[in-house]
């Protein structure tokens, strides 16, 4: 009841909100942060209901409508994680896709452009794992082969929508000046996010075709095929920006392609390399205790059976790991 009660509190606010309309232009803040405050609380359908509403207010200021579209994406992307029915999971993710489309759409200058465009490829990634989970038990009226073939269309569509973004971020960082007057921190925060947005696009376009490898049989030479594409992108990332977490992130990207697709040698020396890093900082001592985890699963293989090794190495880590790594997926395993 007081749960019920709650809802119904919030949902009147948000309608209030709405008929009152924003006044200014600085109302944006706030207006964001009252949908966080709602999806923070898992109140999905009232901040849809809300940014739905907005649309047809026309008091609100123009800055704010055109991200409407955006903050529904990513509301409903947020509220399909929570969805345990796989056809709601699905219905709430291709209005979220449609949500960015239309934002990317009517957006083309917009800063939020590059955020879009990797949502909206993750949104397809979504799609086409939850397309791939049902193949794998179709109901009486579905046919498992369909449900496959759309699968493997929205990975490829994802891919390509990784991959024209990561055209666009790469044009776009190099169109910068070489040298930029340090006093210009706008442009210089444009051109380092220019360069965030082209390796996270190559990353996930990477990860999309790892994905998609699932949709073939396990140790099949399509699969393998895949998991090739895939190691081969991580490994372009790995190279060029190895100083930056990102990079460092992509060489284990590329190890765990290796290491499925049975060529755990490779991808022993690739976890090597990254476990010698130094620890500069929690993020990279989060990615080195996700690595030492990959590499004991690798030592433990029968064709390795470096038993010592893994006792060596994960007792050193458990001497030497912060407290909350200890407690972590990696130092439980």
């Amino acid at each position: 009841m007081k749960k019920s009660t709650r809802r119904m509190a919030l949902l009147v606010a948000a309608w209030s909100a709405v008929a009152l309309g924003v006044r200014s232009a600085g109302a944006t803040e706030p207006v964001v942060e009252f949908l966080d405050g709602l999806r923070g609380r898992g109140l999905f359908d009232v901040a849809d209901m809300y940014l739905e509403n907005l649309r047809s207010n026309t008091t609100i200021p123009a800055e704010i409508k055109a991200t409407i579209p955006y903050e529904q994406g990513r509301t409903l992307v947020e509220s399909s994680k929570t969805q345990r029915d796989i056809n709601t999971r699905l219905k709430e993710l291709g209005r979220g896709r449609e949500m960015f489309q239309e934002f990317i759409t009517k957006n083309s200058q917009h800063p939020l452009l590059g955020s879009a465009q990797l949502q909206l490829g993750n949104v397809m990634v979504e799609e086409a794992r939850a397309y791939l989970e049902k193949s794998k038990q179709p109901a009486s009226n579905e046919n498992a082969d369909e449900l496959l073939a759309k699968a493997k269309d929205l990975f490829a569509q994802a891919v390509k929508t990784f991959d024209d973004a990561t055209n666009e971020f790469d044009a776009k960082r190099k169109s910068f000046p070489k040298y930029i007057d340090p006093k210009e921190t706008a442009l210089i925060a444009a051109r380092d996010q220019s360069v965030i947005d082209y390796i996270q696009s190559m990353i996930f376009a990477g990860v999309a075709v790892n994905e998609s490898s699932k949709a073939f049989p396990e140790g099949s030479k399509e699969r393998n095929d895949t998991l090739k594409l895939a190691a081969d992108r991580f490994h372009k990332v790995y190279v060029d920006w190895r100083r930056l977490y990102a990079g460092l992130y992509a060489g284990m990207l590329e190890a765990r392609c290796l290491q499925e697709m049975g060529d755990v040698k490779r991808a022993l020396g690739i976890y090597d390399e990254l476990l010698a890093q130094p620890d500069a900082g929690p993020a990279f001592q989060n990615l080195k205790a996700k690595v030492l985890r990959l590499a004991l699963e690798a030592w433990m293989l029968p064709d390795q059976k470096k038993y010592e090794e893994v006792s060596t190495r994960g007792e050193a880590w458990l001497k030497d790991a912060r407290p909350d790594l200890e407690r972590s997926p990696e130092g439980l395993a």
